[in-house]
Protein backbone atom coordinates (compact mmCIF):
# COMPACT_ATOMS: atom_id res chain seq x y z
CA UNK A 1 0.00 0.00 0.00
CA UNK A 2 1.61 3.68 -1.02
CA UNK A 3 1.74 6.30 1.55
CA UNK A 4 -1.89 8.31 1.20
CA UNK A 5 -3.59 10.97 3.26
CA UNK A 6 -7.28 10.72 4.43
CA UNK A 7 -9.20 14.23 5.06
CA UNK A 8 -10.09 14.78 8.69
CA UNK A 9 -13.64 14.70 9.43
CA UNK A 10 -16.36 12.57 11.70
CA UNK A 11 -16.58 9.47 8.83
CA UNK A 12 -19.95 7.96 10.18
CA UNK A 13 -22.81 10.61 8.83
CA UNK A 14 -23.50 10.35 5.33
CA UNK A 15 -24.92 14.28 5.11
CA UNK A 16 -28.10 12.82 4.89
CA UNK A 17 -29.02 10.79 7.97
CA UNK A 18 -28.57 7.50 6.72
CA UNK A 19 -26.35 4.56 6.93
CA UNK A 20 -24.59 3.15 4.05
CA UNK A 21 -22.97 -0.18 5.64
CA UNK A 22 -21.77 -1.05 8.81
CA UNK A 23 -19.89 1.30 11.54
CA UNK A 24 -16.69 -0.78 11.83
CA UNK A 25 -14.18 -0.76 14.71
CA UNK A 26 -11.09 -1.75 16.26
CA UNK A 27 -11.11 -2.60 19.74
CA UNK A 28 -8.49 -3.81 21.46
CA UNK A 29 -5.36 -2.52 20.00
CA UNK A 30 -2.15 -0.19 20.19
CA UNK A 31 -1.34 2.48 17.29
CA UNK A 32 1.85 4.13 17.89
CA UNK A 33 4.54 6.14 15.70
CA UNK A 34 7.74 5.24 16.11
CA UNK A 35 10.92 6.89 14.07
CA UNK A 36 10.32 3.51 11.90
CA UNK A 37 7.28 3.82 11.19
CA UNK A 38 3.79 3.26 12.60
CA UNK A 39 2.86 0.14 14.75
CA UNK A 40 -0.05 -2.17 15.59
CA UNK A 41 -0.62 -4.06 18.54
CA UNK A 42 -3.21 -6.34 18.97
CA UNK A 43 -4.06 -7.95 22.72
CA UNK A 44 -6.15 -10.39 21.05
CA UNK A 45 -3.55 -12.14 18.53
CA UNK A 46 -0.54 -10.84 20.95
CA UNK A 47 1.51 -9.75 17.73
CA UNK A 48 3.16 -6.55 16.71
CA UNK A 49 2.94 -5.13 12.91
CA UNK A 50 4.08 -2.27 11.06
CA UNK A 51 1.72 -0.49 9.16
CA UNK A 52 2.20 1.78 6.03
CA UNK A 53 1.39 5.72 7.12
CA UNK A 54 -2.17 4.92 4.80
CA UNK A 55 -2.91 1.72 6.61
CA UNK A 56 -2.31 3.70 9.95
CA UNK A 57 -4.91 6.68 8.83
CA UNK A 58 -7.25 3.72 8.16
CA UNK A 59 -6.90 2.24 11.49
CA UNK A 60 -7.20 5.48 13.58
CA UNK A 61 -10.60 6.16 12.18
CA UNK A 62 -11.62 2.53 12.48
CA UNK A 63 -10.70 3.21 16.39
CA UNK A 64 -13.57 5.49 16.70
CA UNK A 65 -15.88 3.89 14.32
CA UNK A 66 -16.16 4.27 10.83
CA UNK A 67 -18.11 3.09 7.94
CA UNK A 68 -15.80 1.83 5.12
CA UNK A 69 -17.10 4.00 1.98
CA UNK A 70 -16.54 7.06 4.20
CA UNK A 71 -13.06 6.17 4.51
CA UNK A 72 -12.31 5.60 0.77
CA UNK A 73 -13.72 8.65 0.39
CA UNK A 74 -11.47 10.49 2.03
CA UNK A 75 -8.16 9.49 0.57
CA UNK A 76 -6.70 11.38 -1.61
CA UNK A 77 -5.12 11.33 -4.68
CA UNK A 78 -6.42 7.52 -6.03
CA UNK A 79 -9.19 6.39 -7.91
CA UNK A 80 -11.87 4.94 -6.10
CA UNK A 81 -11.01 1.25 -6.91
CA UNK A 82 -7.74 1.65 -5.76
CA UNK A 83 -9.10 3.16 -2.61
CA UNK A 84 -11.26 0.61 -1.59
CA UNK A 85 -8.47 -1.58 -2.55
CA UNK A 86 -6.38 -0.01 0.21
CA UNK A 87 -9.35 0.05 2.98
CA UNK A 88 -9.86 -3.60 2.19
CA UNK A 89 -6.63 -4.51 3.08
CA UNK A 90 -6.34 -2.79 6.19
CA UNK A 91 -9.71 -4.30 7.53
CA UNK A 92 -8.19 -7.67 6.52
CA UNK A 93 -5.54 -7.24 8.38
CA UNK A 94 -7.64 -6.29 11.18
CA UNK A 95 -9.88 -9.36 10.68
CA UNK A 96 -6.61 -11.43 10.70
CA UNK A 97 -5.45 -9.78 13.93
CA UNK A 98 -8.53 -10.62 15.53
CA UNK A 99 -9.20 -6.94 16.23
CA UNK A 100 -12.45 -6.34 13.56
CA UNK A 101 -16.33 -5.59 15.40
CA UNK A 102 -18.84 -3.72 13.93
CA UNK A 103 -21.92 -1.93 15.78
CA UNK A 104 -25.27 -3.81 16.27
CA UNK A 105 -27.01 -4.13 13.32
CA UNK A 106 -30.36 -5.39 11.95
CA UNK A 107 -29.83 -9.30 11.46
CA UNK A 108 -31.23 -10.52 8.32
CA UNK A 109 -33.30 -13.52 8.57
CA UNK A 110 -32.03 -17.32 9.07
CA UNK A 111 -32.19 -19.65 6.45
CA UNK A 112 -31.28 -22.24 8.21
CA UNK A 113 -31.10 -22.72 12.19
CA UNK A 114 -28.99 -25.16 14.42
CA UNK A 115 -29.75 -26.30 17.73
CA UNK A 116 -27.05 -27.72 19.91
CA UNK A 117 -26.65 -29.13 23.28
CA UNK A 118 -23.35 -27.61 24.93
CA UNK A 119 -22.52 -28.58 28.77
CA UNK A 120 -24.52 -26.72 31.04
CA UNK A 121 -26.22 -24.54 28.27
CA UNK A 122 -28.35 -24.65 24.72
CA UNK A 123 -27.43 -22.75 21.84
CA UNK A 124 -28.95 -21.70 18.73
CA UNK A 125 -26.88 -20.72 15.51
CA UNK A 126 -29.05 -18.72 12.92
CA UNK A 127 -27.37 -18.55 9.32
CA UNK A 128 -28.57 -15.88 6.79
CA UNK A 129 -26.74 -17.96 4.02
CA UNK A 130 -26.63 -21.31 3.60
CA UNK A 131 -22.96 -20.73 2.16
CA UNK A 132 -22.11 -20.11 5.27
CA UNK A 133 -24.00 -22.47 6.99
CA UNK A 134 -22.52 -25.48 4.62
CA UNK A 135 -19.12 -24.04 5.67
CA UNK A 136 -19.22 -23.37 9.64
CA UNK A 137 -22.26 -26.17 10.48
CA UNK A 138 -20.62 -29.23 10.09
CA UNK A 139 -17.68 -27.90 12.93
CA UNK A 140 -20.38 -28.32 15.76
CA UNK A 141 -22.85 -31.13 13.88
CA UNK A 142 -21.94 -33.69 16.87
CA UNK A 143 -23.60 -31.19 19.54
CA UNK A 144 -26.98 -31.09 17.03
CA UNK A 145 -30.20 -31.86 18.87
CA UNK A 146 -31.67 -30.39 15.53
CA UNK A 147 -30.99 -28.18 12.24
CA UNK A 148 -32.50 -26.96 9.28
CA UNK A 149 -35.58 -25.87 11.59
CA UNK A 150 -37.80 -23.35 10.36
CA UNK A 151 -37.56 -20.02 12.04
CA UNK A 152 -41.15 -20.08 13.40
CA UNK A 153 -40.51 -22.98 14.71
CA UNK A 154 -37.28 -21.54 16.90
CA UNK A 155 -37.98 -21.30 21.04
CA UNK A 156 -37.60 -18.16 22.86
CA UNK A 157 -36.10 -19.27 25.90
CA UNK A 158 -34.40 -17.20 27.49
CA UNK A 159 -31.86 -19.31 28.59
CA UNK A 160 -31.09 -20.47 25.28
CA UNK A 161 -27.99 -18.55 23.73
CA UNK A 162 -28.23 -17.05 20.14
CA UNK A 163 -25.92 -16.31 17.57
CA UNK A 164 -26.80 -15.08 14.19
CA UNK A 165 -24.21 -15.50 11.18
CA UNK A 166 -24.56 -13.69 8.24
CA UNK A 167 -22.31 -11.86 5.70
CA UNK A 168 -21.98 -8.88 4.56
CA UNK A 169 -19.94 -5.94 2.96
CA UNK A 170 -17.64 -8.39 1.83
CA UNK A 171 -17.24 -10.23 5.58
CA UNK A 172 -19.11 -12.55 7.90
CA UNK A 173 -20.21 -11.10 10.71
CA UNK A 174 -21.28 -13.05 13.89
CA UNK A 175 -23.22 -11.18 16.54
CA UNK A 176 -24.39 -12.66 19.98
CA UNK A 177 -26.82 -11.49 22.47
CA UNK A 178 -25.02 -8.47 23.33
CA UNK A 179 -22.07 -6.46 22.47
CA UNK A 180 -20.95 -5.38 18.64
CA UNK A 181 -20.80 -8.12 15.88
CA UNK A 182 -17.49 -9.61 15.41
CA UNK A 183 -15.98 -9.69 11.80
CA UNK A 184 -14.25 -12.40 9.91
CA UNK A 185 -13.31 -13.19 6.86
CA UNK A 186 -14.80 -16.23 5.39
CA UNK A 187 -12.51 -19.08 6.48
CA UNK A 188 -12.39 -17.75 10.24
CA UNK A 189 -15.73 -17.63 10.89
CA UNK A 190 -15.70 -21.15 11.69
CA UNK A 191 -12.73 -21.69 13.80
CA UNK A 192 -13.85 -18.10 15.68
CA UNK A 193 -17.42 -19.34 16.44
CA UNK A 194 -15.87 -22.69 17.72
CA UNK A 195 -13.35 -20.61 20.38
CA UNK A 196 -16.63 -18.32 21.09
CA UNK A 197 -18.66 -21.81 22.04
CA UNK A 198 -15.72 -22.79 24.05
CA UNK A 199 -15.57 -19.90 26.38
CA UNK A 200 -19.39 -20.40 26.80
CA UNK A 201 -19.11 -23.06 27.69
CA UNK A 202 -16.36 -22.56 30.58
CA UNK A 203 -18.18 -19.58 31.89
CA UNK A 204 -21.28 -21.70 32.03
CA UNK A 205 -19.27 -24.28 34.27
CA UNK A 206 -16.92 -22.33 36.34
CA UNK A 207 -16.62 -25.40 39.41
CA UNK A 208 -15.29 -27.47 36.43
CA UNK A 209 -11.31 -28.07 35.61
CA UNK A 210 -10.77 -28.27 32.11
CA UNK A 211 -8.74 -31.12 30.81
CA UNK A 212 -6.78 -30.79 27.70
CA UNK A 213 -7.51 -34.71 26.36
CA UNK A 214 -8.75 -36.41 23.25
CA UNK A 215 -12.00 -38.78 24.19
CA UNK A 216 -13.51 -41.90 23.01
CA UNK A 217 -15.87 -43.56 24.52
CA UNK A 218 -16.49 -47.33 24.63
CA UNK A 219 -19.27 -49.74 26.11
CA UNK A 220 -20.56 -46.39 28.00
CA UNK A 221 -17.02 -45.53 29.74
CA UNK A 222 -14.16 -43.25 28.40
CA UNK A 223 -10.90 -43.59 27.12
CA UNK A 224 -8.94 -40.86 27.76
CA UNK A 225 -5.67 -39.81 25.33
CA UNK A 226 -3.23 -37.13 26.55
CA UNK A 227 -0.41 -35.67 25.31
CA UNK A 228 1.08 -32.73 24.30
CA UNK A 229 0.00 -30.62 20.83
CA UNK A 230 1.51 -33.08 18.03
CA UNK A 231 1.46 -35.75 20.01
CA UNK A 232 -0.74 -37.67 17.75
CA UNK A 233 -3.97 -37.73 20.17
CA UNK A 234 -6.53 -36.43 17.17
CA UNK A 235 -4.24 -38.68 14.60
CA UNK A 236 -4.87 -41.88 17.17
CA UNK A 237 -8.76 -40.32 18.06
CA UNK A 238 -9.44 -41.04 14.47
CA UNK A 239 -8.20 -44.60 13.76
CA UNK A 240 -9.97 -45.90 16.95
CA UNK A 241 -13.26 -44.99 14.99
CA UNK A 242 -12.64 -48.51 13.07
CA UNK A 243 -12.43 -50.36 16.46
CA UNK A 244 -16.05 -49.68 17.08
CA UNK A 245 -15.26 -46.26 19.33
CA UNK A 246 -17.51 -43.80 19.61
CA UNK A 247 -16.31 -40.21 19.25
CA UNK A 248 -16.94 -37.75 22.16
CA UNK A 249 -13.84 -35.32 21.94
CA UNK A 250 -10.71 -34.51 20.17
CA UNK A 251 -9.35 -31.61 22.22
CA UNK A 252 -10.87 -30.37 25.72
CA UNK A 253 -13.40 -32.15 28.33
CA UNK A 254 -14.62 -31.19 31.75
CA UNK A 255 -13.62 -32.51 35.10
CA UNK A 256 -17.46 -32.72 36.99
CA UNK A 257 -17.24 -32.56 40.69
CA UNK A 258 -18.64 -36.20 40.90
CA UNK A 259 -15.02 -37.02 38.84
CA UNK A 260 -16.97 -37.70 35.75
CA UNK A 261 -16.07 -35.86 32.50
CA UNK A 262 -17.92 -34.24 29.43
CA UNK A 263 -16.11 -33.78 26.70
CA UNK A 264 -16.77 -31.06 23.91
CA UNK A 265 -17.63 -33.16 20.70
CA UNK A 266 -16.43 -30.40 18.30
CA UNK A 267 -15.63 -31.74 14.81
CA UNK A 268 -11.98 -33.09 14.79
CA UNK A 269 -9.67 -30.19 13.34
CA UNK A 270 -6.91 -31.94 11.15
CA UNK A 271 -3.47 -29.87 10.59
CA UNK A 272 -2.12 -30.34 6.99
CA UNK A 273 0.36 -32.96 7.06
CA UNK A 274 -3.21 -34.90 8.15
CA UNK A 275 -5.54 -33.48 4.97
CA UNK A 276 -4.36 -36.24 2.54
CA UNK A 277 -5.54 -39.22 4.56
CA UNK A 278 -8.12 -37.54 7.07
CA UNK A 279 -9.55 -34.73 5.33
CA UNK A 280 -8.92 -34.25 1.42
CA UNK A 281 -11.92 -32.57 0.78
CA UNK A 282 -12.57 -30.68 3.55
CA UNK A 283 -12.61 -26.73 3.10
CA UNK A 284 -9.98 -25.20 4.73
CA UNK A 285 -10.47 -23.14 7.14
CA UNK A 286 -7.89 -20.27 9.62
CA UNK A 287 -7.79 -20.28 12.77
CA UNK A 288 -7.30 -16.99 14.52
CA UNK A 289 -3.74 -17.58 15.54
CA UNK A 290 -3.44 -17.62 11.68
CA UNK A 291 -2.77 -21.77 11.26
CA UNK A 292 -5.01 -23.74 8.63
CA UNK A 293 -7.21 -26.76 9.71
CA UNK A 294 -9.63 -28.94 8.02
CA UNK A 295 -12.59 -30.29 9.79
CA UNK A 296 -13.43 -33.82 9.61
CA UNK A 297 -16.97 -34.59 9.59
CA UNK A 298 -17.92 -37.52 12.46
CA UNK A 299 -21.08 -39.28 13.34
CA UNK A 300 -22.90 -37.38 16.57
CA UNK A 301 -22.48 -39.38 19.42
CA UNK A 302 -24.61 -42.50 21.34
CA UNK A 303 -25.69 -39.44 23.69
CA UNK A 304 -24.18 -36.29 25.24
CA UNK A 305 -24.60 -38.01 28.98
CA UNK A 306 -21.04 -37.67 31.46
CA UNK A 307 -18.83 -40.22 31.35
CA UNK A 308 -16.89 -42.73 33.82
CA UNK A 309 -13.41 -43.09 32.86
CA UNK A 310 -12.21 -46.54 32.69
CA UNK A 311 -8.96 -45.92 30.55
CA UNK A 312 -6.11 -43.13 30.33
CA UNK A 313 -3.32 -42.78 27.74
CA UNK A 314 -0.16 -40.82 28.23
CA UNK A 315 0.79 -40.62 24.91
CA UNK A 316 4.80 -40.89 23.70
CA UNK A 317 5.50 -40.25 20.25
CA UNK A 318 8.99 -41.17 18.96
CA UNK A 319 10.88 -43.56 17.12
CA UNK A 320 10.72 -46.69 18.00
CA UNK A 321 10.66 -50.12 16.40
CA UNK A 322 7.08 -50.68 17.78
CA UNK A 323 4.18 -49.51 19.91
CA UNK A 324 4.38 -50.35 23.87
CA UNK A 325 2.15 -49.81 27.08
CA UNK A 326 3.58 -49.51 30.42
CA UNK A 327 1.34 -49.02 33.58
CA UNK A 328 2.04 -45.41 35.32
CA UNK A 329 1.50 -44.25 38.81
CA UNK A 330 -1.23 -41.85 39.67
CA UNK A 331 0.98 -39.20 40.85
CA UNK A 332 2.88 -39.27 36.94
CA UNK A 333 -1.09 -39.22 35.37
CA UNK A 334 -1.71 -36.04 37.87
CA UNK A 335 1.29 -34.20 36.59
CA UNK A 336 0.29 -34.49 33.34
CA UNK A 337 -3.34 -33.93 33.42
CA UNK A 338 -2.76 -30.75 35.55
CA UNK A 339 -0.11 -29.48 33.73
CA UNK A 340 -2.28 -29.32 30.75
CA UNK A 341 -5.56 -28.54 32.51
CA UNK A 342 -6.98 -25.31 33.31
CA UNK A 343 -9.64 -23.58 35.25
CA UNK A 344 -11.69 -20.18 34.66
CA UNK A 345 -10.21 -18.97 37.62
CA UNK A 346 -6.55 -20.24 36.67
CA UNK A 347 -6.23 -21.82 40.15
CA UNK A 348 -6.92 -25.80 40.81
CA UNK A 349 -9.44 -25.94 43.50
CA UNK A 350 -9.15 -28.51 46.73
CA UNK A 351 -12.34 -30.08 45.07
CA UNK A 352 -10.87 -29.79 41.83
CA UNK A 353 -7.60 -32.20 43.36
CA UNK A 354 -10.46 -34.54 44.61
CA UNK A 355 -12.56 -34.77 41.15
CA UNK A 356 -9.75 -35.63 39.80
CA UNK A 357 -8.25 -38.16 42.37
CA UNK A 358 -11.64 -40.22 42.23
CA UNK A 359 -11.24 -40.07 38.22
CA UNK A 360 -7.68 -41.96 38.18
CA UNK A 361 -8.76 -44.29 41.54
CA UNK A 362 -11.03 -45.90 38.85
CA UNK A 363 -9.07 -45.93 35.87
CA UNK A 364 -6.44 -47.96 34.22
CA UNK A 365 -3.38 -45.55 33.79
CA UNK A 366 -0.91 -45.91 31.47
CA UNK A 367 1.70 -45.09 29.36
CA UNK A 368 1.85 -45.70 24.99
CA UNK A 369 4.98 -45.26 23.34
CA UNK A 370 4.47 -45.69 19.19
CA UNK A 371 5.46 -43.83 16.02
CA UNK A 372 2.45 -44.40 14.06
CA UNK A 373 -0.87 -43.94 15.45
CA UNK A 374 -2.11 -47.15 12.98
CA UNK A 375 0.44 -49.70 15.01
CA UNK A 376 -0.54 -47.97 18.29
CA UNK A 377 -4.37 -48.75 17.37
CA UNK A 378 -3.70 -52.56 18.37
CA UNK A 379 -2.54 -51.94 21.67
CA UNK A 380 -5.05 -49.46 22.58
CA UNK A 381 -7.81 -51.79 21.50
CA UNK A 382 -6.20 -55.17 23.92
CA UNK A 383 -5.97 -52.33 26.44
CA UNK A 384 -10.00 -51.24 26.57
CA UNK A 385 -11.12 -55.22 25.80
CA UNK A 386 -11.15 -55.69 30.08
CA UNK A 387 -12.50 -52.86 32.58
CA UNK A 388 -9.33 -52.60 34.98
Amino acid sequence: MSRRMLRPGPLVDQGDGRRRGPVYRIDGASLSATPDGALLFSEPAQKVVGLTDSAAAIVSHLIDGAMAAEIERRIEGVEANEASAYVRQTLSIACDLGLLSADRTPEPPACLLQRLALPGLGVTLHYAEREIAVLAAPIFAPFETSCDTPATQVSGDPAMLRYDVWREDGFVFLQGSAGPAAVYRDDQAGPALKARLTDDVIAANPASLILHVATLERDGAALLLCGHPGAGKTTLALELLKDGFSFRGDDLALLRMDGTIDPLPFAPGIKPDGWPGQAPDAPTHRRLDGRAVRYRPVAAPPSHRPLRVRWIALLDRREVDGPSIADVEIPVVLRDLIGDGFTITRRLSARNYESLLGLLGGSRNVRLTFREAAEARRSIVDLCRDAP
